[in-house]
């Protein structure tokens, strides 16, 4: 069985840090309300460098952006690495949290752990 070298590793995040560009925002059943890219929109920015681990995925909404609804429930993220369609490469869940006012925030943290520690 081969190692995978720690200068391998950095190489592996930097490249999920540089082509996984597509954050999708999910409803509570798992619908797609709409996508972020990652960097260009300032919603959606990566917290840590491609060097380190874990990457850590930062997506802050308001009830007042211009794709949010109220009464969107949100329940979840996906990434991708194009900006419609494809396969997810990352998933979590949260809480499923409901925008009511224009008022409201949502502050998503997702961690992604190359190689994932357990």
């Amino acid at each position: 069985m081969a190692t995978v070298t720690s200068a391998g590793l950095a190489k592996l995040r930097n490249y999920v840090e540089t082509n996984w560009k597509y954050v999708s925002i999910r409803t509570d059943a798992d619908a797609e309300l709409f996508r972020l890219e990652i960097g260009a929109d300032a919603r959606a920015t990566v917290l840590s460098d491609g060097t380190v681990n874990p990457l850590i995925l930062q997506v802050v909404l308001s009830g007042d952006d211009a794709d949010v609804t109220i009464n969107d429930v949100v329940g979840g993220i996906k990434v991708y690495d194009q900006a419609s369609g494809g396969n997810s490469l990352v998933e979590g869940t949260i809480t499923n949290f409901t925008f009511t006012d224009t008022d409201d925030e949502l502050t998503i943290k997702q961690t992604i752990e190359i190689p994932e520690i357990v």
